[in-house]
């Protein structure tokens, strides 16, 4: 979800979450076995700000908080995008 503050800054906010099923392994002749504490739930909540420099620089930043216990504490990213 975005929402425009004035022509050139905007506010952004996100949840993702990311599921992985619990991996196999199994060796030759022998039946498939589960590895346990390989699944995993990461789910992540991020807010963001974009402003832009100019027509075509624009600098996004963004702080992204781990809601579960195998996603990250937090992540921080700064871009500068560029148009031709």
């Amino acid at each position: 979800m975005a929402f425009a503050l004035n022509e050139r800054t905007s506010l952004s906010m996100a949840l993702s979450q990311r599921i992985s099923q619990e991996s196999e392994t199994q060796f030759d002749g022998a039946s498939k076995q589960k590895v346990i504490g390989s699944d995993g739930n990461a789910a992540t909540f991020s807010v963001g700000v974009t402003y832009a420099l100019s027509d075509k620089w624009s600098m996004s930043t963004s702080l992204g908080i781990g809601l579960t216990p195998d996603a990250p504490d937090f992540a921080l990213s700064m871009r500068f995008p560029f148009r031709f």
